[in-house]
Order: structure tokens, then sequence, then C-alpha cells
């Protein structure tokens, strides 16, 4: 960024910092709560509670394929609902894959089970699925014996992953509580629900970036979103920033 352009964004922080206070942000029309929670008792929200509930309880490989604040099934759920659930994925990252060596122990066998029964012959036919029942016969025989094993170990994970999970909301949470005052006063949470673009940022922050260039051009596509991430990043990884709440 030319010395111009840095100077034309001192300015601005001038300008905006007699015009607004340091801690105001300007909002675009949001959505009541009420019209962002979706019924509670609906087949979808029914469906979806099912579902979370079984991989918060059985699942060690939770994983989201697309980001939950732009999901629709998450208005189903109370923001402290989601938050508990993506502390849950954020926890997997800090305990790593649970037992990664059942998946390896499975991966080989399935190999040495596949050439096992290529030797010896076996085929299907329209009236017989020998070949078939071979690969999962000896699969099953391989396998079964470190079964008990890996189910011990998965639900030692799933408690540790609980833990986890508990201890990074209450990190969350507190630190909302200690750094709420660098946050806009009029923002509204979960952010999820009000991600309006930013019309204006904290002074502090523009004081910060003023020789971040790349973040200067991109000032303009500023979101709500981006200034937790500035503030809060560190204590609500991942997609916590979206469903922390403040009262």
């Amino acid at each position: 960024m030319s010395i111009v352009q840095k100077a034309a964004a001192a300015v601005y922080l001038y300008v905006f910092s007699v015009i607004v206070s340091a801690d105001t942000l300007a909002y675009v029309d949001q959505p009541p709560i009420s019209s962002v929670m979706e019924s509670d008792g609906s087949e979808l929200c029914n469906t979806a509670r099912l579902n979370r509930d079984d991989k918060m309880r059985n699942d060690p490989r939770i994983a989201n394929e697309f980001p939950l604040h732009l999901h629709k099934p998450s208005s189903c759920f109370t923001p402290d609902e989601n938050l508990l659930f993506i502390a849950n994925i954020e926890a997997q990252k800090t305990l790593g894959p649970n037992a990664p060596w059942y998946s390896k122990l499975k991966e080989e066998v399935r190999g040495r089970v596949k050439k096992a029964c290529d030797v010896l012959g076996y085929k299907n036919s329209e009236v017989s699925r020998a070949y078939d029942h071979c690969l999962e016969s000896r699969y099953e025989e391989l396998v079964s014996p470190h079964v008990d094993k890996y189910e011990r170990e998965t639900d030692n994970y799933l408690n540790k992953r609980q833990q986890i999970a508990n201890s990074l909301m209450v990190r969350c949470d507190a630190s909302l509580s200690v750094k709420r005052h660098r946050l806009p006063k009029e923002m509204r949470f979960p952010v999820a629900w009000y991600n309006a673009d930013s019309r204006s940022v904290p002074e502090w922050l523009m004081e910060e970036k003023l020789e971040d260039d790349e973040w200067l051009e991109n000032l303009h596509k500023m979101k709500l979103d981006d200034i937790m991430a500035e503030v809060m990043g560190k204590d609500c990884p991942g997609e916590m920033i979206y469903w922390v709440t403040y009262q």
C-alpha cells in the first residue's frame, strides 16, 4: 500500500474517532431471533437432534460437511448447544484421531483377506456369493479379537473429548466476559445470527492494523466475525466465535 493510501487510512481513522465512539459499530437490519430459530418440534429438527445426539455419544470422528453457522439445521439448536458441538470438534483436533492403530489394522486385514480369497479361487455367481462370504467371514475372524480393545479406547476418547470440549466452552465464555470491551458496544450475539457487514471498526483495531497493507485493502469486506476472530480467535477456536453469547 502506498504512503498516500496509508495516509488516507489514517484520516479515515481520525474521522471515525470523531464521529463515532471506538466501540460503536453500524449494523444493517437483522431478523429477530424468533425468525432465526427453527421450530423445535419440526421433522427437520427432530432428525437433526437425533443425528447430533448419536454423534456426540458414539462417534469419535465428528465432522462438518458445511460450516455450522451456514447450515440450516443449526437453527434447531440453542447457541449453547451449537457451541458445545463445535467445541467437541475442536477437542478432536487437540486429541488427534481415535485409535489410529485400529484403522491401520482393518486396512491391512482387508488386503490380506482379499489375497487369500483370490488364491483360494472363490468367486461369486448368480446363485452363490462365495467370494463375498469369504471376504466377510475371514475379515471378521481376524478383526474380532481386537474389537474389545478398540471399544475401550473409544469410550475413553469420547470421555476425554467431552472434558476438553467443556473446558473450551468455559474458556471461551470467560474470554468474552473479559474482552467484551474490545468489541463494539452494540454488537449482538451469537454472531452466527447477526453477522452483518461492518461499516466501521473499533479504533484500537484500526491502529493495530494501520501497517498491514493486506488488511487495509480488505477493510471494505469486514464483517463482525472478522472482528470476533481478531479479539477472540485464540480462546474460541474454529466456529466457536459464532456461537458464544454474552449476558
